[in-house]
């Protein structure tokens, strides 16, 4: 954590699921990261590659205060858990209540939940995939990687 005390500006992940490598990949190099996850092996493979991390409970302000949340120009919440999601939003917004939240819907149901407790944006995983396979199969040219080569 003193290694983060100079950190501004920065973007705090909380929680460590199946979109956090793909989110991490999008945002390298982009700005500085703090991954906050109860994960001690997701913990270690960020360590080893040179991402900061902290080993904690993303809902716990002591920890969200240690990855300064306050100083951070963002908040990623995306684990494979929305409830633990949920109080994730709550301890963020208890100690930066005008920090940025986004926050990702792994069901349809918990959108307004995770909204309700100040997520200003979330992002409903399956709705997303199933438009983008929808698409996909009307339209051959359609690309669901973002990122492929034309």
């Amino acid at each position: 954590a003193s290694e983060l005390t100079l950190l501004e500006d920065h973007v705090v992940v909380l929680g460590h699921g199946d979109v956090t490598e793909p989110l991490l990949e999008t945002l390298d190099g982009e700005t500085d990261l703090v991954v906050v996850t109860r994960d001690a092996d997701a913990a270690a493979a960020l360590d080893d590659a040179a991402v900061n991390v902290l080993t904690g409970d993303p809902a716990d302000e002591s920890v969200l205060r240690d990855a300064r949340v306050g100083a951070a120009s963002g908040v990623v919440v995306g684990s494979d858990d929305d409830a633990r999601d949920v109080l994730a939003v709550i301890a963020a917004k208890s100690v930066a209540p005008d920090v940025r939240v986004v926050a990702l819907a792994n069901q349809g149901k918990h959108v307004e939940k995770l909204r309700s407790v100040g997520a200003e944006e979330v992002i409903d995983l399956r709705t997303i995939g199933g438009r983008l396979l929808g698409e996909s199969v009307l339209d051959e040219e359609a690309t669901t990687d973002p990122f492929a080569e034309e």
